[in-house]
């Protein structure tokens, strides 16, 4: 194991909403993905991540790249690659080369086809979990959530972004644009995924701007390596709930800026340098004192009440299995339930809080919270 810590304290207030908002997700783009393909397209499939903060910009009409770029949409290479949209000069545009910035953004037959798909399933998705937890316990989340989210002066984006360089999670990320008085809130804003991807960007953004490693990095890779005598990197993965693309991209960032070394031969180990350690370290305090200022800026009972409801929505069972897993089984034809993916699939149903990664680890991959 990594430290100590970790098995005699409480889970950080970002790794219960890390899990609650991937759990929502798992169960969103299962069923999304399943509908895409019920309805005749079978393209690579694109999680809630790619509509909130790409596809919802971009309407039949088509909107420029500047725009889309001010909108915190920085996406458009990979849609394009997979042709959920398409990019080019607009038609009544007589110059030879009109600058990129003035090229429209418009979307595919499956785009508009995904477009259609997306928007209902957030109420969908929020009326199962009302069905399955409460309507009492659905409602007290939500309070909780904007009572920390209403206090923001920035536009949040509606999903946790891409991770960036190092796997940053919220240093110079797009999308934090200065809220107007009285301008009227975009009505996405108001589902439990963007609540919770606010508030875990935010935290995101107080541990980066003390940590010498990104709050995903630290989560989900650092944490789990074991300070003393390394760690397999094969079991990486598994211990951090993260796909083995996401783990890689991480160990090799750690190597090349001296936090951590792997071993040679078949059975690769990475250890931790003094440096991995020391941040290992830091990424325990510096997440406590976040914690600690937090309770006292927003009140401890927003805090405290905050982690009963997600606490409460991790653990609670029926029939000795988790409720939340109820919504994590993939449907016929889903990745999800395919090799390789299967085994992590599993272990997330059997044990969420073991198996979900404790920060979603999205990347240009395919935007899915555990970097596949």
């Amino acid at each position: 194991m990594a430290s100590s810590a970790e098995s005699t304290e409480p889970a950080p207030l970002f790794v219960l909403l890390s899990q609650v908002l991937i759990a929502f997700t798992i169960e969103f783009d299962n069923e999304f993905e399943y509908r895409m393909a019920a309805a005749g397209c079978r393209k690579f499939r694109l999680s809630m991540a790619m509509w909130s903060n790409f596809m919802r910009f971009v309407d039949e009409r088509g909107i420029t790249v500047r725009e889309l770029e001010q909108k915190g949409g920085d996406l458009l290479s990979h849609m394009e690659w997979w042709r959920y949209v398409q990019v080019g000069p607009a038609p009544n545009d007589a110059r030879l080369r009109p600058p990129k910035s003035q090229w429209i953004v418009e979307p595919t037959e499956s785009g508009m086809m995904a477009r259609e798909l997306w928007p209902p399933l957030f109420d969908e998705i929020e009326n199962r979990w009302v069905v399955r937890f409460g309507r009492t316990e659905i409602d007290e989340l939500r309070t909780l959530l904007h009572r920390i989210v209403d206090t923001f002066e920035v536009e949040m984006p509606q999903y946790v972004p891409i991770v960036g360089y190092g796997l940053t999670a919220g240093r110079n990320r797009k999308g934090l644009l200065i809220r107007q008085p009285g301008d009227p809130s975009d009505p996405g804003e108001r589902y439990l995924p963007a609540l919770m991807s606010a508030i875990i960007l935010d935290f995101a953004n107080n541990f980066e701007s003390e940590s010498v490693l990104s709050l995903p990095i630290c989560a989900d890779i650092v944490r789990v390596i074991d300070g003393k005598s390394g760690t397999l990197v094969r079991d990486l993965p598994a211990l951090g709930g993260i796909s083995k693309e996401a783990v890689s991209m991480g160990i090799g960032f750690l190597s090349r800026h001296g936090f951590a070394e792997v071993g040679r031969g078949a059975a690769k180990t990475v250890s931790l340098m003094q440096s991995g350690i020391a941040a290992q370290d830091a990424y325990y305090t510096i997440v406590q004192s976040i914690e600690d200022r937090w309770n006292k800026f927003y009140g401890a009972d927003t805090i405290t009440g905050l982690r009963r409801c997600l606490e409460s929505l991790l653990d609670r069972e029926q029939d000795g299995k988790p409720l939340i897993s109820q919504g994590l089984h993939p449907l016929p034809g889903c990745w999800r339930g395919e090799r390789p993916y299967l085994t992590q699939t599993k272990a997330i149903i059997a044990s969420p809080r073991k198996s979900l990664p404790y920060y979603p680890m999205v990347t240009h991959r395919g935007g899915w919270p555990d970097g596949s």
